[in-house]
Formats: structure tokens, C-alpha cells, sequence
């Protein structure tokens, strides 16, 4: 119950600090370029943005939301109450998830209409929202401003966002499947053009243990430079 609680709390701060309203605006932006692409042409750029903005939106908002709940004194009293971090974590990645699958949801349909498959893009993006999300947030803990967070950030992801240049064409690497954004990528653009069933495997147990990973470092990062600094317990 806790859990619900606090991911109704983050859902109302989202969209109380106008989160849903920008989307809204960036979802309509987006659809109104893509109906002026058709063909191929149509399906990599729905691809790349839907990776890039819905997909990746996490990673960008965690740090405004935790510097900015740091800055209300929020979280300073709420790790000495039994709520624990896992709670916490899980909250902010389902209510970050639920702004990514609407705002891709609502580009898709707008452009698409429901000639796509559906069971690859929600994949892709809720397991790409979720790795972002995790990824910022251990960073995000690290820094004492926005503006040191994105200055940081970018350190942190251009690597790991490599397959990008593969994605548009301008470079192949069988070592990009060492990397999320492969996998990412591949998951989104199969709501448009059909994969391997191999490549689909893989690309969900690339998904799936980057996550493993990630949440490893959030919880831990999370732990160090937030709950000992309170003096709260971990759990």
C-alpha cells in the first residue's frame, strides 16, 4: 500500500510541476513531424524519438525530481519512517513509466493509427524507461544541483547510447549488443517492422540485466548519499 501511495503521491507531482502539460506539447510536436515522413523514413525517425524523448525521459526528469525534493527538505524526514527505498525506487520508476507509455502511446496512435505491434514497443519502452530512470537516479543522488547534473549526466550516457549511430545509419558494430541501446532500439522499431525471434531474446535479457545492474547501483547509491545522511535504516 505504501507503494501505491507514493506512486499516486509522484504522479500528482508530475503533473502539478506541469510534466504531463510539457509532454502534451512535445507529443503533438512530434506527431505533427512525422506525418510529414512516410515509409522507412517515417519508422526510424518514430524510432529514434520515441527512444530518445518518451524512452529516455526518466533519466532527465529523475534529477530535477529528486534535487527538487531535496530542496523541500522532502526526503530528509521520509527514510527515518518505515518506508523503505525499494518503495521509493519503485514508485518514481512506475510513475515515470506511466508518463513514457503515455506520451509514446499517444505519438503512436496519432501517427501510426494501430498499424503497429504493440507487445515490442511497450516492452522496449518500459524496460528503456526503467534503465534510464535507475541510471539517473544513482546520478542524480551524487550532485547538489541541476545544473551539476546536467553538466554530469551526459558523461554518463553518451556511451551507452552509441547504437544510435548504427539506428541512423552511420555505423555497424556487433559489439553495440554489448550495450542497452541496441536492444532498445531494436524493441521500438519492431513495433513498425517485424524481428527475429532470437533477436528478440536477446534483446529482452540485454533489457533485463541492465535493469539488474542499474537498480543494484540506484539502491546502493541511494542508500550511501541519501539514507546514511539522515540517519534513516536501510531496507
Amino acid at each position: 500500500m505504501r507503494v501505491l501511495a507514493a506512486l499516486w503521491h509522484d504522479i500528482r507531482f508530475q503533473f502539478r510541476h506541469g510534466f504531463y502539460f510539457a509532454y502534451l506539447i512535445v507529443s503533438a510536436v512530434y506527431i505533427v513531424l512525422l506525418h510529414n515522413l512516410s515509409g522507412q523514413a517515417k519508422q526510424l525517425t518514430a524510432s529514434f524519438l520515441l527512444f530518445s524523448d518518451p524512452g529516455m525521459l526518466g533519466f532527465f526528469f529523475i534529477g530535477g525530481i529528486v534535487l527538487l525534493e531535496r530542496g523541500q527538505n522532502i526526503l530528509d524526514p521520509l527514510f527515518v519512517t518505515p518506508f523503505r527505498i525499494w518503495e521509493y525506487i519503485a514508485a518514481k520508476l512506475g510513475s515515470l513509466a506511466l508518463l513514457a507509455l503515455a506520451s509514446s502511446g499517444g505519438i503512436v496512435l496519432g501517427s501510426f493509427g494501430s498499424a503497429i505491434a504493440p507487445l515490442p514497443l511497450v516492452c522496449g519502452l518500459l524496460l528503456t524507461s526503467s534503465l534510464f530512470t535507475l541510471l539517473g537516479l544513482a546520478v542524480a543522488v551524487r550532485v547538489t544541483s541541476l545544473n551539476q547534473y546536467l553538466f554530469t549526466a551526459p558523461l554518463y550516457i553518451t556511451l551507452l547510447c552509441l547504437p544510435v549511430l548504427e539506428h541512423v545509419r552511420l555505423m555497424e558494430s556487433p559489439l553495440f549488443w554489448l550495450l542497452p541501446s541496441k536492444a532498445s532500439l531494436l524493441l521500438i522499431h519492431a513495433a513498425f517492422v517485424p524481428i527475429k525471434n532470437a533477436e528478440w531474446l536477446l534483446s529482452l535479457f540485454s533489457l533485463l540485466v541492465w535493469n539488474g545492474l542499474a537498480a543494484v547501483w540506484a539502491y546502493r547509491s541511494f542508500y550511501r548519499h541519501v539514507v546514511l545522511k539522515t540517519g534513516g535504516e536501510q531496507g
